[in-house]
């Protein structure tokens, strides 16, 4: 039965537009749990027009800042599309990553792990699942930003990142789209640079960035003018 609140222990919630609206102020990540799984099933009514991905979306990230392991369990469980979802395949993965990518810091060894496990799940079966090959390359250009923000800076760490982004961009057909999945990390990783400084942030990013920026070299990638990553290297003597 559709309802317009889940409850919990017994007692009545704030509605889902009334907790959208004082999101900031609400700590209870159980009700805000409750509300994503109540979505994700389609047993919560929207307001009319409403999709059920925005809603989703702006919960998530709430639970992420209050514990970024039960925002990520959740994302874990709605990331790969299945028959009944009720959000849009693709797109709604895509902000997926974006939101990743803002809050990784609070990540663990699992959570790079699964990072990395998708990664190499989409380089193989994403065109199957996502129908789109373009959408497929964004969702593991996305991943793979997160994943450039959560390893190790060390040689190591560069090493790994580099042999990840020769599989990925082998799977590129041509030098346009080799350059549209640089683009798309250069958009995605932008926001690990947000600050007062993105070029000190940066500097503070390599050595396991270089990969990526020898291959954006390699590609003649005109940086973003309003990218923080545009910014950072304009204002590096590389």
């Amino acid at each position: 039965m559709h309802r317009d609140s889940p409850q919990a222990n017994g007692r009545p919630k704030l509605p889902l537009i009334d907790t959208l609206r004082t999101l900031d102020s609400i700590s209870d990540i159980e009700h805000l749990k409750s509300l994503v799984l109540a979505i994700s099933m389609s047993d919560l009514n929207l307001q009319p027009g409403w999709l059920p991905d925005s809603p989703v979306i702006l919960l998530i990230k709430r639970i992420m800042t209050l514990d970024f392991n039960e925002g990520f369990a959740l994302v874990r469980r709605l990331w790969r599309p299945t028959q009944d979802s009720p959000f849009r395949v693709g797109y709604f993965q895509l902000t997926l990553s974006g939101v990743l990518i803002a809050n990784c810091r609070g990540g663990d060894a699992e959570f790079r792990q699964w990072v990395w496990d998708e990664i190499r799940f989409l380089r193989t079966n994403g065109n199957a699942i996502f129908t789109m090959h373009r959408m497929a390359q964004s969702l593991v250009a996305g991943l793979y930003a997160v994943g450039m923000a959560i390893e190790e800076n060390t040689e190591a760490g560069r090493a790994f990142l580099k042999t990840e982004l020769d599989l990925c961009l082998s799977s590129c057909d041509g030098k346009n789209e080799k350059k549209d999945f640089l683009r798309f990390i250069e958009d995605c990783f932008s926001s690990v640079l947000a600050g007062n400084d993105p070029a000190a942030a940066l500097r503070q990013c390599r050595p396991k960035i270089d990969p990526y920026l020898e291959q954006a070299a390699k590609a003649k990638l005109e940086w973003r003018e309003h990218s923080l990553l545009g910014i950072a290297m304009r204002k590096l003597v590389i």
